[in-house]
């Protein structure tokens, strides 16, 4: 399985970004793959949903899967099917030059041999990499 890291430090409270990424409707905004969020269970910071991702080449798949969260610490997304796909955010108080905020670090781990054979890891790694950072741009904007 491939894993992708990004992080970027942001002026805003862990709660804040939290807030954010826990509204299905925000998150689509922000993961550039991700066109759909449904929450089909859901058990105070836990759950279940299913999220429709537009894979690169415009394949589009729907895959459930369980989202465990930590009020303003953490927040993931596991799935199985079609592919092994673990989606992590972790965020960490931080200052930086006297100013309070968030370190936000961003982590995708994910296997596309299943459905896309041919995009290497190499491939995938950079792709991947550069969606990721545009993807904290539209956070830190919302």
């Amino acid at each position: 399985m491939k894993s992708i890291n990004q992080s970027r430090w942001m002026p805003y409270q862990s709660t804040q970004i939290y807030q954010i990424l826990t509204q299905p409707e925000k998150l689509t905004q922000i993961v550039k793959r991700i066109t759909s969020v449904t929450v089909l269970e859901r058990h105070d910071e836990s759950g279940k949903v299913r999220i429709q991702i537009d894979l690169p080449g415009g394949k589009f798949v729907d895959m459930i899967g369980q989202v465990e969260g930590e009020v303003g610490k953490k927040l993931s997304f596991t799935g199985e099917q079609p592919f092994p796909l673990q989606s992590i955010w972790e965020l960490t108080d931080d200052m930086q030059k006297g100013k309070i905020g968030t370190t936000v670090s961003y982590t995708i781990q994910i296997d596309l041999s299943p459905v896309v054979a041919f995009i290497s890891n190499l491939v995938l790694g950079g792709y991947l990499s550069a969606e990721m950072k545009k993807d904290l741009d539209k956070l830190e904007d919302l």
